[in-house]
């Protein structure tokens, strides 16, 4: 029981670095109004963002995984292959 905790831990902690780290490539327009927002925008977090997405790939060496794609998206400078970032 113990190890399963540690291991969602460690799995928690990694989607909150990872969402950190993709949170500053993002650039806010301002509030979301009614979930809505321009077209190229995104409500996210009740803003509207620009997301940057990039393409899966197929050739991620698991020494450069970095985390989890959340949403398909990833850090800026990482893309997302399957569902992890490299």
């Amino acid at each position: 029981l113990l190890s399963v905790t540690k291991m969602f831990t460690a799995l928690i902690l990694s989607c909150l670095l990872v969402s950190s780290i993709a949170a500053e490539s993002t650039e806010s327009i301002g509030v979301c109004i009614a979930g809505q927002c321009p077209d190229g925008y995104e409500c996210l977090n009740e803003e509207c963002v620009v997301i940057s997405r990039t393409k899966r790939g197929t050739t991620c060496p698991k020494d450069e995984v970095i985390g989890e794609c959340i949403g398909n998206l990833c850090p800026k400078g990482f893309r997302c292959d399957g569902d992890h970032c490299c």
